[in-house]
């Protein structure tokens, strides 16, 4: 199957698209608690270009990150030696209960195929935050469409099999805790979401 080229978004986008990837990280981070942090982890870090904003987010704090593909975890830790990377499915993280209190999980739900599942597990790990961020349908694919990309599949990005407004993600995250603040950067949606109240 046809993926998403993960790499070459941060390595060919232009000077367009490295400006709206900055916007985004602008986005995310704004949304970041502001009190320092030992307990941090990215779920799907893929080449590690969002591993280390987060670690610009916090710089005195250490940060586990993981994801499913090999291959993608020895180029993150290439960008970001002193991260502990860890390969893992998202649907079964190896690590305890609350053991973390933020989660990012960004640009990752719009690919699985069992979202509900990945963010069970996502509160389950997480003490207090989720971070996570996907694509802002219908506008995604409109751009797409608008720089003359993927026009066979209407404008979908390959390998996107979920396709969230903001307002429907706001509500898909709003079942697994209190949405604390909605971020729009063009063109994703990125929430901040408390799930320590329904601990």
């Amino acid at each position: 199957m046809n993926q998403e080229n993960f790499k070459k978004k941060y390595t060919e986008s232009g000077m367009i698209g490295q400006y709206l990837i900055r916007s985004f990280y602008q986005a995310v981070g704004s949304v970041t608690q502001p009190e320092n942090n030992n307990e941090i982890l990215e779920v799907g870090c893929g080449h590690g270009y969002s591993t280390s904003n987060i670690q610009a987010f916090y710089p005195d704090s250490k940060i586990k990150a993981c994801d499913i593909d090999n291959g993608l975890l020895k180029d993150a830790k290439s960008r970001c030696p002193d991260v502990e990377f860890i390969n893992s499915s998202i649907y079964n993280l190896p690590f305890k209960n609350n053991a973390f209190k933020t989660v990012f999980c960004l640009e990752v739900l719009e690919h699985l195929e069992f979202p509900d599942l990945a963010l069970k597990e996502l509160k389950r790990v997480s003490s207090n935050y989720l971070i996570c961020s996907v694509p802002r349908e219908p506008l995604w694919c409109v751009l797409n469409l608008c720089r003359l990309k993927y026009a066979s599949k209407l404008g979908n990005t390959p390998g996107h099999i979920n396709h969230w407004s903001s307002y429907g993600f706001k509500k898909l995250l709003g079942t697994y805790g209190k949405v604390v603040c909605v971020k729009q950067p063009i063109p994703w949606t990125v929430i901040l979401l408390d799930v320590s109240s329904t601990k």
